[in-house]
């Protein structure tokens, strides 16, 4: 699993999921396209069609050409699609695969849809409740769910997003003409919904930290006329000893840097016999001079912001998200066992070589990973 997560050490509460619970799953939707692509191939063969019929009755003024009668359903909104695609290609001579060009130009008309207004129109699994189509849609993707134990409804609105992103993607119309492109088009979708999601995600950090930080200076210190500067301390997204540790170590590459600067000149002088031991001595103290003024430059700073942190959480309600180092091995199994039906035996002899994987370990890391 190449997923890499990028969990914050503090997060606000939420009356919804929080971030680090959206981005567990995410990261378990994307395991499964990996580990069990039949998902959505699945989801496809059950849902798509069904899908398309309700969302042509809705958007049926924006799909037939002006003045066609008006269909009684999504289906014969479609049929009207294409027998107009039909005819088109007919009139053409030389054109070939007629039927399936026409299920092409039908498909292709999805593309006049506002993705806005189809998200207004079918935003969440539970909505699927105002026609005989969409009714059609929910029950569809409720026993897609059900067969591959994704009976959650964060799982089904997955779902729902996935055949947004299916009926709005530019190769659509050409899904229908190969089995390998269809599976291409399977892929994206399930990829652009779980991007989708990660991109508001991201969004709603950037918001939370515009909201709890006003301004955040860079870190710096000055030493003799010279200017050590860095990032400074975001405690939403690291622990004060992983920020304390980087700088620290980049302090010691600006130090030494310096260091070869001030006393390069040493080398001359002292064949020169310029110097007394006293101004070697004064030199070569400037490395010990600095490094203690940093330390105390530095405790200081982490007491200030550690002050700040303490205000911030109580100010914005912001609560601690625990360490889970390996989340995306107990996502995996998760995934394995859940979903692909593997036993306990070979997730341990796939997953962890000897190691052995109980039941109870499996439901654990399930319930925890994407509650």
């Amino acid at each position: 699993m190449t997923w890499k997560l990028d969990r914050h050490v503090l997060e606000r509460k939420k009356s919804d999921q929080s971030d680090s619970v959206v981005e567990a799953r995410a990261a378990f939707l994307s395991s499964i396209l990996e580990l069990q692509p039949q998902v959505a191939a699945d989801l496809w063969t059950r849902a798509f069609v069904v899908f398309s019929f309700a969302v042509a009755k809705i958007f049926e003024r924006e799909l037939l050409p002006e003045g066609t009668q008006t269909a009684n359903s999504g289906q014969g909104v479609l049929s009207q699609l294409f027998l107009e695609g039909m005819r088109k290609f007919e009139a053409d001579e030389l054109s070939q695969m007629n039927e399936e060009r026409a299920i092409g130009f039908t498909f292709g008309r999805f593309r006049t849809i506002n993705s806005g207004r189809l998200e207004g129109a079918f935003p969440d699994w539970a909505s699927l409740t105002s026609s005989e189509e969409a009714v059609s849609v929910r029950k569809s993707i409720e026993d897609w769910s059900l067969q591959w134990n994704l009976d959650s409804e964060w799982c089904r609105n997955h779902a729902l997003n996935v055949l947004r992103e299916w009926l709005a993607d530019e190769t659509l119309r050409w899904a229908f003409l190969s089995p390998s492109m269809n599976s291409q088009l399977e892929r994206r979708g399930w990829q652009r919904a779980v991007s989708g999601t990660l991109w508001n995600l991201q969004w709603s950090r950037v918001r939370d930290a515009l909201m709890i930080f006003e301004n955040l200076n860079p870190f710096e210190f000055r030493w003799r006329g010279s200017r050590f500067e860095t990032r400074g301390w975001d405690y939403l997204k690291n622990k004060e000893a992983e920020w304390r540790r980087r700088t620290r170590v980049r302090f010691s590459i600006w130090l030494s840097e310096m260091e070869l600067e001030k006393i390069g000149s040493l080398r001359e002088d002292v064949e020169l016999d310029e110097l007394t031991p006293m101004e070697v001595g004064r030199r070569l103290a400037w490395r010990n001079g600095a490094l203690s003024k940093f330390n105390s430059s530095l405790r200081d700073y982490l007491l200030r912001l550690n002050m700040m942190r303490k205000v911030a959480k109580s100010r914005h309600d912001l609560v601690e998200v625990n360490e889970r180092l390996k989340l995306l091995q107990h996502i995996e199994w998760c995934v394995r066992y859940q979903v692909a039906s593997q036993n306990l035996s070979q997730i341990g002899s796939t997953v962890l070589g000897s190691e052995s994987v109980s039941p109870a370990r499996c439901h654990e890391r399930s319930r925890r990973c994407c509650p």
